[in-house]
């Protein structure tokens, strides 16, 4: 059996995905390093299908694509999506990836800064909504 196909095997029974890569590890059947990249792309698996229709979820990187991934979470993720990206970003990490983004719903922005307790001047989001306000929209 495919290395790969029995990690994917264990990750999708275990609730707790990590013994699956214990296992590999244990067993010395991929390099730690072989692990670690599996583990990512399994998490970027493991999001609704809805949030990547447009890429191939393949090729994002957990760490490379963080902004992108907040921000699809945010604006169409469901709960167990936002579980998965403050389980692996953690808050501090989010809140900072949103400070930085051009563009965010303004509800997506309420929730960061309601659950960080921040101020929406801190994003540049905000400033850069305020700055292109168009006279139909009131």
């Amino acid at each position: 059996m495919n290395i790969c196909l029995k990690a994917e095997m264990l990750f999708c029974s275990s609730p707790n995905f990590f013994s699956a890569f214990f296992w590999l590890y244990h067993h010395k059947a991929l390099s730690l390093s072989r692990i670690i990249e599996a583990f990512l792309g399994m998490i970027v698996t493991a999001f609704s299908p809805n949030l990547f229709w447009d890429v191939d979820p393949s090729t994002i990187s957990m760490e490379d694509h963080a902004a992108y991934i907040i921000q699809r979470t945010l604006e169409y993720g469901q709960m167990n999506d936002w579980r998965l990206i403050n389980h692996y970003y953690g808050l501090n990490r989010i809140v900072s990836e949103c400070k930085k983004m051009r563009s965010l719903d303004p509800v997506c922005l309420s929730f960061i800064c309601t659950i960080s307790h921040t101020k929406e001047e801190e994003y540049r989001c905000y400033h850069f909504r305020q700055s292109f306000q168009t006279p139909w929209n009131s």
